[in-house]
C-alpha cells in the first residue's frame, strides 16, 4: 500500500512543476500563479487518478 501513495505522490509532483514550467514560460501566469496553478491541476487530476487506483486494489482482494 505504500508504494502505490509513494507513486501517486510523484506523479503529482511531476505533473504540478512541469505545468508550472510550461505555463511561466509561455508567460501566462506569474511565478506565484504558475506554482498554484500547477498544483491545482495536479491535485484535482491525481486525486481521480488515486480513487481509481484505490478502487482497483480493493476489487482485487
Amino acid at each position: 500500500m505504500r508504494r502505490i501513495y509513494l507513486k501517486h505522490i510523484a506523479i503529482f509532483l511531476f505533473t504540478g512543476s512541469a505545468l508550472a514550467l510550461l505555463s511561466y514560460y509561455f508567460d501566462a501566469y506569474s511565478v506565484k500563479q504558475a506554482i498554484i496553478f500547477g498544483a491545482s491541476v495536479a491535485f484535482l487530476s491525481g486525486w481521480f487518478y488515486f480513487r481509481q487506483d484505490i478502487k482497483a486494489h480493493k476489487l482485487k482482494d
